[in-house]
């Protein structure tokens, strides 16, 4: 048998770790490339299930951004791609 040291000791306590109680809270923050999503077949993502699941276990929510892309170009000459764009945010 190999001897161990107190290194290998500590790393494998450190590795593990218990998740925190329900009384412990931690921050918790959120952000989705949504074109990377949606390039991989995530069409009505369900922010919704993401915002409880990011909470789960008494976490404190303090970001939840999503970022999209917008063409500038495109908006200008497609009045219905501006609004829905808009409408979205």
């Amino acid at each position: 048998m190999y001897p161990i040291d107190k290194k290998t000791i500590s790393a494998r306590r450190a590795l593990n770790v218990t998740p925190p109680s329900m009384s412990s809270s931690f921050r918790v923050g959120v952000f989705v490339d949504a074109e990377n999503v949606r390039y991989n077949g995530g069409y009505q993502m369900r922010y919704d299930v993401l915002r409880r699941f990011a909470a789960r276990d008494g976490g404190i929510l303090q970001r939840l951004n999503t970022y999209m892309a917008f063409d500038a170009e495109r908006a200008r000459e497609d009045h219905e791609y501006k609004k829905k764009a808009h409408t979205y945010q």
